[in-house]
């Protein structure tokens, strides 16, 4: 979790920064393969492209990363497959360690891909967080966060279909 001083600066060394950087680009491969492992136990094939994307955050500064489009082939939705877009989001956000945007291609993201750590968990007392890892949180509805699991991410794909 990000630490300030009394003037609202953050307490970190650009060594920290670039840490945190090869960290957050290292669990993009992580949440993208565990979706796909879920997609794929729910009996859905996919095929997965990756896309380099600059991102720009104040802290951090401009880095390179990369997004997924996801195509999900035969999912039953009113078209014969599915592309989800995941990419990155943020990774300085108050009270999580990093946010992945997923939604469909072209569609405005609601649905975020949230990690926290177990400080994480006490400081911002997330409903439905309890321990440490990767979560998926609906913008749309007030409801509690879920750990990533095949019958999480089925509810996902419902809300971006």
């Amino acid at each position: 979790m990000l630490k300030f001083d009394e003037n609202d600066n953050p307490l970190i060394t650009q060594e920290e920064i670039a840490t945190k950087v090869v960290w957050f680009n290292e669990q993009i491969n992580v949440v993208k393969d565990q979706l796909i492992r879920c997609i794929e136990e729910l009996g859905y094939p996919v095929t997965v492209t990756e896309h380099p994307v600059m991102i720009k955050e104040g802290l951090t500064g401009d880095y390179q990363s990369r997004k997924f489009h996801i195509l999900i082939h035969g999912y039953k939705s009113f078209r014969p497959n599915m592309e989800l877009c995941l990419k990155p989001f943020a990774i300085w956000l108050s009270g999580n360690e990093g946010a992945l945007s997923i939604a469909q291609v072209g569609d405005f993201p609601t649905n975020y891909i949230i990690h926290f750590s177990l400080d994480d968990i006490a400081y911002t007392g997330y409903q439905g967080a309890d321990e440490e890892g990767w979560y998926w949180d609906n913008q749309e509805i007030k409801e509690p966060v879920y750990k990533l699991t095949p019958d999480t991410v089925k509810r996902l794909l419902g809300t971006v279909a």
